[in-house]
This record gives structure tokens, sequence and C-alpha cells, in this order.
């Protein structure tokens, strides 16, 4: 990967006259600037709103490094400019005007010695609130282009990442972002920070850089200091945590902590075989399953996150829209920069179809689903680089407007979790939350509820149990069941399911069983698992 310096010889040995630089952490950005110019022997220059003018490399290094005025000897841009009127325009086109007379070829390195250039370079920093309202200014920068191809000088405007710069100025600006720093970067960094002999650990240092990936270093500081302060050691997953929060300012996502393995998963081949394979390797597909609620799916995914020590994230797609005209693609894209940043990572989308529409009319939901534009937004992602780091698992009931966004490149695979369990499937998932909840039962109940229980979900065969235990209920399972009355023959239910069986079954999606396309479009139905009808009569 480019490092700034790479990206910021090339620009300015190019003789790029008007370069917009986009960093969120300046003062890096000056270093490495100051580092480069002192190398190439170029003179540098700098504008800042709140200070003035630095006419020299060792002002601005010392100013960078100490922030010390008194030592930096800021002068003014021009003659009789009174320190209020720094932040005016005029200032910014007093600045230009003053690069453009310096003709003074002699330059004073940092280190006292003395050289000629052939360059001059001036930094105008945080300079687009003001560009914003002053035509003047934003002319003054278009004239000066000439002069500054002729005389060897270039202008970098120094701005935050997001910041938005007049449309004026596109044609003639060279843009530069500030890559984040890199892994070996961010392990020096945390080095510096840590407190305790015993985090020395270069495991645990390599960890927590990793966590730290796509901060800034201010920012992985920051991290590792708070994190320290407040468990007393170095934690990678407590970096990672306030990593999130950082950029998480909408509360788009929120982080899972997963607290169980795929051991706690009853069947499920997709993910206990299949995928976890797959992940171990290092592959993070993109995965989307339909199925009744309960089944496993969003179980299985934080599992493997578990399992495999991945970070879970909760996309809360509900919280996409907004109610301005652009907000929804903001929301969209920042959702899409925090899941990039977090990566290497798992994340859940619960409800895809709900709230993601991507087919031109296939939105069943009305104004719950967030626009095709938006649509469109994900389409261009999932199928893009910038996702190859991230497994998402989506849940859905249906297909009814997402056709496009679940073919291959995509979506990896397309599974479907039926609502029937076969009997190894039942004595698994009874077995884990039997013994769980400390249930002691005798054999003859035990068989009862494995043949009884062929259509409940995981999640209701787990509500049984932890309503029967001595922490809630603490009663016979067999009087907790006649309480909650999970009734396959209930005429609601029961047509529900088989409607969402008949398109799972039939779309030719993969059966999360058997990692294979079903081999019967039939859903089993076995007259004698007609659900517990001897208990309630009891």
């Amino acid at each position: 990967m480019e490092t700034l310096k790479d990206l910021l010889l090339i620009s300015l040995e190019a003789c790029d006259p008007l370069v917009v630089l986009q960093s969120n952490d300046h003062n890096e950005a000056i270093t490495d600037l100051t580092s480069l110019c002192n190398k190439a022997r170029w003179r540098l220059m700098m504008f800042k709103t709140n200070v003035g003018f630095l006419g020299d490399i060792t002002s601005i290094s010392t100013y960078a490094t100490k922030g010390s005025l008194e030592q930096a000897k800021p002068q003014m841009p021009s003659p009789g400019m009174a320190p209020q009127k720094l932040s005016s325009p005029a200032s910014v086109q007093a600045a230009v005007m003053t690069c453009h007379q310096t003709n003074n070829k002699v330059v004073t390195n940092v280190d006292g010695t003395e050289f000629e250039t052939v360059k001059t370079i001036l930094v105008i920093q945080n300079v687009h609130r003001i560009l914003a309202d002053s035509p003047a200014a934003i002319q003054t920068l278009i004239d000066s282009i000439v002069w500054m191809k002729r005389d060897e000088k270039n202008i970098i405007l120094l701005v935050p990442k997001d910041a938005k710069l007049p449309s004026e100025l596109d044609p003639y600006i060279s843009r530069i972002e500030h890559p984040e720093p890199d892994l070996e970067t961010l392990k020096e960094s945390i080095r510096r920070v840590r407190l305790n002999s015993e985090d020395s650990n270069e495991k645990l240092v390599h960890e927590a850089a990793t966590s730290a990936l796509g901060l800034t270093l201010n920012q992985a500081e920051s991290a590792t200091a708070r994190t320290m302060i407040r468990f007393g050691k170095l934690s990678p997953a407590a970096i990672w945590e306030h990593k999130v929060e950082l950029f998480n300012h909408e509360g788009l996502v929120s982080v899972h902590r997963s607290t169980a393995g795929l051991e706690k998963l009853g069947g499920m081949y997709f993910f206990k075989d299949l995928l976890a394979k797959q992940v171990k390797k290092g592959n993070l597909h993109k995965v989307i399953i339909a199925g009744p609620a309960g089944c496993g799916k969003t179980s299985g995914a934080f599992a493997l996150g578990y399992e495999y020590d991945l970070h879970v994230l909760e996309a809360h797609l509900g919280r996409l829209g907004g109610m301005y005209v652009g907000e929804s693609e903001k929301h969209t894209r920042h959702m899409q920069e925090i899941m990039e940043k977090n990566a290497p990572c798992i994340v859940v989308m619960d409800e895809l179809p709900r709230y993601l529409n991507t087919d031109s009319g296939g939105d069943r939901h009305g104004g719950s689903a967030v626009d095709s534009k938006v649509g469109a937004e994900w389409l261009t992602w999932l199928s893009s680089p910038r996702s190859k780091d991230i497994m998402i698992v989506a849940t859905a009931n249906d297909w009814n407007g997402v056709g496009t966004l679940i073919r291959s490149e995509r979506f990896d695979f397309q599974a479907f979790t039926s609502i029937y369990s076969s009997p190894a499937k039942r004595k698994a998932i009874w077995d884990i939350y039997l013994k769980e909840y400390e249930h002691d039962i005798a054999d003859s109940l035990y068989q009862q509820l494995l043949s009884q229980s062929a259509y409940y979900t995981g999640a209701e065969i787990k509500t049984v149990c932890r309503l029967a235990s001595k922490k809630f209920l603490d009663e016979p399972i067999e009087t907790t069941l006649r309480r909650v009355g999970f009734d396959w023959n209930r005429p609601a239910r029961r047509a529900a399911i088989l409607d969402l069986e008949k398109e799972g079954r039939g779309g030719s999606l993969l059966d999360v069983e058997t990692g294979f396309l079903f081999e019967s479009l039939e859903l089993p139905v076995d007259h004698s698992d007609a659900p517990i009808e001897e208990m309630k009569q009891r």
C-alpha cells in the first residue's frame, strides 16, 4: 500500500498546482509533509487560520510537534492584517499572494543548514469553510494555477476527509486521501502507550493493532490508553469496540458479544461444517437464509464469530431511512464504511427484504423499505473489493424485492431453514437445552418430547426448557408445555409455515441441514407427531 509520502511525492513531482489532501489526522499529515520536503529540499510554507503564516519548514515542524507559537514565530500573510481577520477570505488571498511573491531560493533546513531549492509548497489548513462563502478566494486559487506551474510552486489544501469544497475548483484540483496507518505503524503507536510490562507480548500487541486498523494514530493511541485505564491491561476486543463507537454516530450498527460456539447449534450442518471450514480458511462469504423465526439463522452467525474469534456486528437496517433527500444514501455509505473499517468481521442483517428493496416495483412493505437508489448502493458495494473481508449473514422470510441482490458474486449462498427437524436434529437441540437448564427427566418423557416436537423451532424448545427451569417457573416440563402451547395444528400457524416451506423448498435454495438442494419439495408430515395431546389432557 502506498504511503502518504509516496502519494504526495508523485503529485508534487508531477507539478499538480492545486492539491486537496483529505486527512483525519492533520498533525500526522504535516509531519509526513515536512519530512518529505526536508529530504527533497523543497521550501514549505503554511497558513493556519488560527495562527497566521508560518514561512519556513522549521516553524511548521516546531508548531506541529510542540504546538508552540512562540518558538514557531508565525508571520502575518501581509502587512497590516489584524489577528482577528485571519479566518477571513482576504487572509487566504494574502497567503496565496505571499507564496507568489517568494523569490528567495535559499532555504533553512530543520537542522539549521541552508540549501537552494527549486520548489515551493504552500499548505492552507481547513480552508473549506472560508471558501464556501467567498467567490473571490475561489477565483484567487484558480488564477494562481498559471504562475504556480511556471514557478514550480504548489498549493495543498489540507482538509478533513468529509469536507466539501466548492464545485468551481473540481476541474483544477488533484485529490489525495490520507491512507490509514498500516499494521506496523499501529504496533509502534500501541507500544508507545503501553503502561504495563506484562503487555509486551508481541502476539497481544499484534492483535491490538489488528483491532485498531482503520483508526488514525491519534485515535489508536487514545483507544489503547482508554482500554488500559479501564481494564488495567491491553485488550484488543475493547479497542475494537471503541473503534465501532467512534464511527457509529447514528447507531447504525451494534456490537454483538457472542457467548456460545457451534456446539450450541443443533443440526445446522451448513454452519457447522461448510461455512465453519470456509471461515477457518479465511474465506468470508455472503450468505442469505430464509425460514421461520427461531430456526437458528442468526444464532449460526453469532456462533461462527465466537468459534473463530471474529467480531460480530448487527446492522440496524431500519435506521437507514432518513427524513431528508440524500440522507438514506448517506447512512448507507456510512454503514458500509463502518463495516469496512472493522473488517475482518461478521455482519448480521436481520429481515433484509423488509428494509432493503433492489427490484423496481418489488417493494411489498410500503414506506418501511429503503428506496431502490439505496438498494443500488448495496448492489455495487457487495460486488466490490471493499467488502471482501466482511462476512454477511442476512435473514429473510421471502425473496420479494431482493431478486437482483442475491445473485452470485453478491451473495454466494442462498439457503432455507425448514421448520421440520429430523430426529437427529431434534435430539441434539433437546440435549443442548435440557443440559443448559439442568433438567433431569425420565426416558419415557424424553422420547415423547422427541417424537412430538418435529415442528418446534429451536427457539421454542429453548423457551420450554428455560421457563421450566429452577431459575424461572421451577415446574415439570410437561406442565410448561401446557402453558405455552406451541401447537403445530393451529390453523394460522400451520398455513403460514406451509406457505413459507413451499416457497423455500421450491426455490433452488440450499437446505441448511445438509448444505445441498432439498431432495424433496414436500414437507415431511408425520401425523403421529400430533403435538403433546396427551400432556394437554392431563
